[in-house]
């Protein structure tokens, strides 16, 4: 799912922001963020606590 989204998102004209792990709050968790045109989106990616293979997806976008 990760991967999916690393390889979409620059085609929709996000731009990732390196180095902005700081929005994981858990060490299993991807944490994607873009930037465009003035807006943040944060992409937030875990596995379902309790269900094996389920996946939570979490988007976040707000302003810059």
């Amino acid at each position: 799912v990760g991967d999916y989204y690393k390889l979409v998102l620059p085609s929709l004209s996000w731009v990732a922001m390196a180095g902005q792990t700081g929005a994981c709050a858990r060490p299993d968790m991807i944490c994607l963020i873009a930037r465009r045109g003035g807006e943040i989106l944060t992409v937030k990616i875990s596995p379902r606590r309790g269900k094996e293979g389920e996946t939570v997806i979490l988007f976040s976008l707000s302003p810059e």
